[in-house]
């Protein structure tokens, strides 16, 4: 029997000893992590390292890497329903038509999501990565309860990572995370609509305060190469949770710590191609009591190194919260694009209520 295969069932068996639940808190969102199924505990050391596993940045051979800018896109499937029917809408007279296209918008996600990293410098194991995200949603309900509810949360912050290796094939990696967030959460009903309207002193300031505050946040990970081509990692991201502090009142609500683990095995396709399996386990606390079906994301891509240390070109799919996802790659040595469609579960039960996104990602880099 298949020594790898042995130690992946055991890992698997004592990931499920300490399975609880999760909370589904996320920071940093990839093209190529969704790709894959959200995989990413495990996986071999890339540009996107500092961001999900700094361990990884213990296996670089980098002696100096510029990313000038990387920039990501995450928009839901419903978000550009509705932004090509604003489109038709702009040019109709009849504004019946209009509203009848809005009639399948109701209770329905429209999400947003945009992040960036510019000037990210690499020095050997070490990472500085200035980096800023947008996350927005909007939601309609209908009766019984008419009402709008919409989040906007911005961070700017910087990432500081490191990793060594602990002894041979042991690998830890450290991230430090001063940032600065501005957060805007509200709920507004038919009625509250209605006062709007009327003669009142009620804003719609006070449905929906801003609220900012800096914050320091740090993820702590762990690779171990159990063999060639068979890794076991863990990750604790955001540990202790990560809480703004500020002189006002209220402020930005925690991001949440989230421990993970998970495997990867690689096999060689004739000194070709790479074959990588995924399996994660997200993550083991579950403060929120999700279903464990939701928890579980599994894996793999298919990719060619040509030029640099990291596949350059390759496909990816997977299967996260139950829905299947499927992404493609390309590194042109000065640019790279990753695309990715993949499901999100907006409802409490995996299978129940799926959000479809699409993802894009472009990023360039000078690596010596």
């Amino acid at each position: 029997m298949n020594i790898n295969f042995v130690i992946f069932v055991l890992l698997l068996c004592f990931s499920f000893t300490y399975l609880e639940a999760s909370e589904q808190s996320w920071l940093f969102d990839s093209a190529r992590v969704w790709g894959r199924g959200r995989t990413y505990v495990a996986a071999y050391e890339s540009d996107e390292s500092s961001r999900f596993n700094a361990a990884a940045l213990g296996e670089s051979d980098v002696s100096f890497q510029l990313r000038p800018l990387q920039l990501d896109f995450f928009v839901g499937k419903n978000t550009t329903s509705t932004f090509n029917d604003l489109l038709s809408a702009a040019g109709s007279n009849d504004a019946f038509s209009v509203l009848r296209k809005f009639d399948d918008k109701f209770g329905q996600l429209q999400y947003f999501k945009a992040q960036g990293s510019f000037f990210s410098l690499r020095f050997g194991s070490f990472e500085i990565s200035p980096f800023g995200l947008n996350d927005a949603f909007l939601k309609l309900e209908l009766p019984p309860s008419p009402e709008m509810s919409w989040k906007v949360d911005s961070v700017v912050g910087l990432n500081l990572s490191y990793g060594f290796e602990l002894k041979q094939d042991m690998f830890i990696g450290l991230t430090l995370r001063p940032l600065y967030r501005w957060y805007i959460e509200g709920k507004v009903a038919f009625a509250d609509i209605v006062e709007l309207l009327g003669p009142t002193s009620t804003r719609f300031e006070d449905f929906t305060p801003l609220v900012s505050a800096a914050a320091v946040g740090g993820d702590l990970g762990f690779i171990w190469n159990l063999s060639p081509g068979f890794r076991w990692g863990v990750t604790v991201r955001n540990i202790g949770d990560t809480s703004a502090t500020s002189d006002f009142e209220e402020t930005p609500p925690a991001i949440r710590q989230n421990i993970s683990t998970g495997l990867l095995s690689r096999s060689s396709l004739g000194g070709i191609a790479d074959l990588d399996l995924y399996l994660d386990i997200h993550s083991l606390t579950n403060r929120d009591g999700l279903n464990l079906l939701r928890l579980i994301n599994t894996g793999f891509e298919l990719g060619s190194s040509v030029f640099s240390r990291d596949h350059d070109f390759g496909v990816l799919g997977g299967i996260s919260e139950g829905y299947a996802s499927l992404g493609a790659f390309f590194d042109l040595y000065f640019l790279r694009v990753d695309i990715t469609s993949y499901g999100i579960e907006t409802g409490i039960e995996s299978g129940q209520l799926q959000d479809r996104r699409w993802a894009i990602s472009g990023r360039s880099s000078l690596t010596l």
